[in-house]
């Protein structure tokens, strides 16, 4: 239960026994309390189930609803005298259906569990590795362990999706409690939906989906505000933290999946009372308390004294600064939803957490290895660690063939399950005429003397999603990724296989050993999310503007450096110096090598590279 101190600020009662005893009930007109009423009597009911089907997460029934309830009532407190009835009925009732989507109807939960449910068998294919441990403890009768694996990729599977999926399963559950949302004239299921959904997407969906149409609306001269219910539950709802709300990190933390895993060493026994201890703990260890501090300072607290562990320690800060977070991005939301006068007093306190160690547990340091940027640029892009500078167009060429043969496999499996006639190595653009699927090589000199080389292919091209989490990550792939292990699944099933050959670990960063500078153009399947983007050194931002590129793909030009190798920067093409070398490096020729160029050849450095690729590399 988390209460107010005695200094000015009113008390958030956390305990309520029923949704009538909210403020923001009082706001409520007849025909609206009937409305809430009925949806929470149903609504409780579904989210009952939850826990039955994720033994392993935390707890989302009627004490979780009444609480965010609770919250809500204190954020809204100094706002409550200016909301319109369907406002305040919008924030109980998205506190009653947010978490609709993580309920499951008999069938479909026994669709999951027998296999039979398409979404989840691709989730599964994520994790290869957890099912192939599911298969060899049921063929060794440990059934009961296979369970606890299996459990945890239901839970896993269903708060990863339950905020992406609420278009099938919220609707499927919001059609089970009637036809109840309509107010006056006004038929506001739609925006109930889009309420409920958004506190699991970036601040600002909510807004964008509602448009700056459908932002407001006014009925019998009250004005609604759509986006405004949506922040305060976004808010209401990460700040019910506390025993019952236990992160899922712990699951990790306190070493829960360590055992799991070694569960080949024991039998189902062992693993199922260490689930049963490790809840007990969770509980006991989340003892979280909340204080509200003075109204002068508008600070939350939440504190955890008598803190048994690090990783819970680690935990609890780490879920207060995501608190922080929302609250911070919440306070620049609230500008761009133009409240009216009154609105826009929606509470957002300064959120700290204060952990106390039980005595001689442990002492908390928050130590970890921290990198030095610019070092490590260094030892990266440096040729005492990789040798040769040239293999950046090794990593540029390999990306651009990994990219294009995803989108021939990708056209191929479309084709088995539509039973479309496509030819492997080609695609149909909108005219319905066939083009070759390939990677270009191409350099030459700007007018300014600065020598360039770039590589285009027609591959799938980059969303800006996996800009963000790929291209410029360090040491991450995209084809080591949860995300294409489900998709390569899913191809080898159809017969098909996909083998991508990048394997250069520091990705794009290689081509600043010898560029200063980088421009990538890139298109997805969806034209309009293209994009162009600069890079002019590997510590920089990058400056994007809106794509050029019309057909999908993408094309990455780096400019040389103008010393490479102590040497003034050149390029050129001598065929047959090149062949007689290639075919020097590659034992076909015992004669004397060619003499050294006195300018790097791409066409050569590829062809030492990418041998006999599975697509053309043409080169100019």
């Amino acid at each position: 239960m988390l209460t107010g101190n005695s200094h000015g600020m009113s008390q958030v009662k956390l305990d309520l026994e029923n949704v009538n005893q909210s403020k923001l009930w009082t706001k409520l007109d007849h025909s609206l309390k009937t409305i809430v009423a009925s949806t929470a009597t149903q609504a409780e009911a579904l989210l009952e189930t939850v826990r039955d089907h994720m033994p392993l997460y935390t707890f989302h029934n009627r004490r979780h609803i009444l609480n965010i309830v609770g919250w809500m009532d204190w954020l809204v407190e100094d706002a409550l005298a200016e909301m319109s009835p369907l406002e305040a009925a919008l924030c109980l009732l998205s506190a009653y259906t947010h978490d609709l989507g993580m309920a499951l109807s008999a069938e479909r939960h026994a669709a999951i569990t027998k296999g039979t449910d398409p979404g989840f068998q691709n989730f599964r294919y994520r994790y290869p590795e957890e099912s192939r441990l599911i298969e060899r403890l049921h063929a060794g009768k440990d059934h009961g362990a296979a369970r606890v694996i299996e459990n945890h990729l239901i839970t896993d599977y269903l708060r990863r999706t339950h905020s992406d999926e609420p278009a099938v399963r919220m609707r499927e559950q919001l059609d089970a409690i009637g036809d109840l949302f309509h107010y006056r004239q006004l038929n506001f299921r739609r925006e109930l939906e889009l309420i409920s959904i958004s506190h699991n997407q970036p601040v600002h969906w909510l807004r964008k989906q509602l448009g700056d149409h459908g932002l407001t609306t006014a009925i019998d001269q009250q004005e609604i505000n759509f986006a405004f219910p949506g922040l305060v539950l976004r808010l209401a709802d990460i700040m019910d933290f506390d025993s019952s709300r236990t992160p899922t990190i712990l699951f990790r933390h306190l070493g829960l999946e360590d055992e799991v895993g070694d569960m080949r060493l024991a039998g189902s026994k062992f693993v199922m009372e260490a689930v049963k201890a490790s809840r007990t703990e969770w509980r006991k260890h989340m003892a979280i308390t909340g204080e509200l501090a003075s109204a002068d300072n508008g600070t939350l607290t939440y504190h955890a004294p008598q803190c048994p562990h690090p990783a819970v320690h680690k935990s609890i800060l780490d879920f207060v600064g995501q608190i922080q977070s929302e609250v911070r991005h919440a306070r620049e939301e609230l500008h761009h939803i133009h409240p009216r006068a009154g609105l826009d007093k929606l509470r957002l306190p300064e959120v700290k957490a204060e952990v106390t160690p039980k005595h001689g547990a442990y002492i908390y340091e928050d130590w970890s290895f921290q990198i030095d940027q610019e070092e490590i640029m260094n030892l990266l892009m440096g040729e005492a660690l990789y040798g040769d500078p040239e293999l950046c167009i090794r990593e540029l060429l390999q990306n651009a063939l990994d990219a294009v043969e995803l989108r021939d496999l990708r056209l191929q499996l479309r084709q088995i399950q539509n039973k479309t006639k496509t030819t492997p190595g080609y695609f149909l653009d909108e005219l319905g005429s066939s083009h070759e699927l390939a990677v270009k090589l191409t350099w030459g000199q700007d007018p300014g003397g600065a020598w360039w080389i770039q590589v285009s292919d027609n591959g799938v091209g980059m969303t800006r999603e996996s800009i963000g989490r790929y291209f410029t990550s360090l040491g991450k792939s995209f084809y080591r990724s949860p995300d294409f292990k489900a998709e390569q699944q899913a191809m080898r099933d159809a017969g098909l296989l996909c083998t991508p050959i990048s394997t250069f670990g520091i990705g794009i960063l290689s081509c600043f050993m010898i560029a200063g500078r980088i421009e990538v153009r890139t298109c997805p399947a969806d034209a309009v999310g293209a994009i162009n983007f600069h890079v002019t050194g590997p510590g920089s931002l990058f400056y994007a503007k809106t794509g050029t590129r019309a057909e999908q793909g993408t094309d990455v030009k780096i400019w040389l450096k103008p010393i490479l190798k102590g040497k003034a920067t050149r390029l050129g093409h001598d065929e047959s110096r090149c062949l007689a070398a290639l075919r020097k490096h590659f034992g076909y020729y015992s004669g004397k090598r060619p003499p050294e160029a006195d300018f790097l050849d791409p066409a050569e450095v590829a062809a030492r590279h990418v041998v006999w690729p599975k697509y053309p590399v043409h080169l100019q």
